[in-house]
């Protein structure tokens, strides 16, 4: 079940990706490829229930109390996500925060059931 989440969730990153991959010059390679890596640590994370999708297209903390590995797989994903939104929205000429709502949308769209995700309020649910 995890290999098939795991490409699952590799080939939808590599969809939202593809712009972005098509134009290797304007992001930094090591952020794309960096994101890629850590896909099965993502869905471990995810399925322990120790992480989930935010509105803002980043991945969070469900709780404060998380392993100090886990804090640290939170901010790596993030800065490479950050990396990889700004030279989307600028390459779409679309305004960051806008752009990355609209990720956060979709990503909490395509996230499996049972997973957490963030409510409007900033709370975090399982999604059903």
């Amino acid at each position: 079940m995890i290999i098939r989440e795991t490409v699952l969730l590799t080939v939808c990153a590599l969809f939202l990706l593809s712009p972005v991959i098509a134009t290797a010059g304007t992001v930094d390679g090591m952020a794309i490829s960096s994101m890629k890596d850590r896909v099965p640590t993502l869905v471990k994370a995810k399925d322990a229930g120790q992480i989930g999708e935010q509105r803002d297209g980043l991945v969070g903390l469900v709780s404060d109390s998380a392993p100090a590995d886990i804090k640290a797989l939170v901010a790596d994903e993030n800065a490479n996500r950050k990396t990889v939104y700004e030279a989307r929205a600028a390459e779409q000429s679309k305004d960051l925060e806008v752009f990355m709502r609209v990720m956060g949308d979709s990503r909490i769209d395509n996230e499996k059931a049972g997973r957490f995700v963030q409510k409007f309020d900033g709370s975090w649910a399982k999604k059903n």
